[in-house]
């Protein structure tokens, strides 16, 4: 899903909840450093995965460092919703017949229901899946629960940076220095005033080679 480096070097990134600790990142490998500081602390981003790995130990292990914590941001799974489940159905049963039911060969461990809650067409239900699931689901328009075909829709939020214009990540986790800053619409750098609604692309695209495979922005 994330095609771009600053994308990436995000993911990978270790969030420090108080700044300090900058003198050692030279002797643990890392390259091409990024900090950045926000409402939490500062964000490391690096193009080493191996010295953010190594941050985030020695950081633990200084007994110096007791009141910095270190944390890596968790990779989204996507969501489901299903609506319209028989009220009768308890919760703890919805995953068990989503699997039993329509032929996925997955564990239900695969499956997370999220959270669920009533309206006047019976159960909605929020469901998190992983990769196996996902690729025998994300197809389907129905899938039984109970004696009900029940709709079901993609339910996965795409977080999108209004600074930088890709996705993957919001303005405050942005690792874009402020020269890369991007208007959202077309992807180009200029007051979003000036935005030409017929050049209209989305970031990602814009950074394809090949233009025949690029496509519109998201609305």
């Amino acid at each position: 899903m994330f095609s771009t480096n600053a994308t990436e070097n995000v993911l990978k990134g270790v969030y420090l909840q108080t700044v300090g600790l900058m003198e050692d990142l030279d002797k643990l490998g890392l390259r091409n450093v990024k900090l950045r500081q926000n409402k939490e602390g500062v964000i490391v981003s690096s193009t080493s995965a191996e010295g953010l790995k190594q941050l985030e130990e020695h950081i633990t292990k200084d007994k110096n460092l007791r009141d910095i914590a270190a944390r890596k941001p968790q990779a989204q799974l996507p969501e489901f919703k299903i609506v319209s489940i028989e009220d009768n159905i308890e919760d703890e049963e919805i995953v068990e017949r989503i699997v039993g039911q329509n032929n996925i060969n997955a564990r239900k461990e695969d499956i997370e229901l999220m959270t669920t809650w009533k309206g006047k067409s019976g159960k909605t239900a929020v469901i998190k899946t992983g990769k196996k699931a996902y690729e025998q689901m994300k197809e389907r328009k129905h899938l039984y629960v109970g004696w009900t075909r029940c709709p079901v829709f993609d339910n996965t939020f795409v977080p999108r940076c209004v600074k930088c214009a890709r996705i993957g990540h919001t303005k405050i986790h942005c690792p874009a220095d402020k020269a890369e800053f991007r208007w959202v619409r077309c992807a180009r750098s200029h007051y979003y005033k000036h935005s030409n609604e017929a050049e209209e692309c989305c970031a990602s695209c814009l950074e394809l080679p090949d233009v025949t495979k690029r496509t519109p922005t998201i609305p």
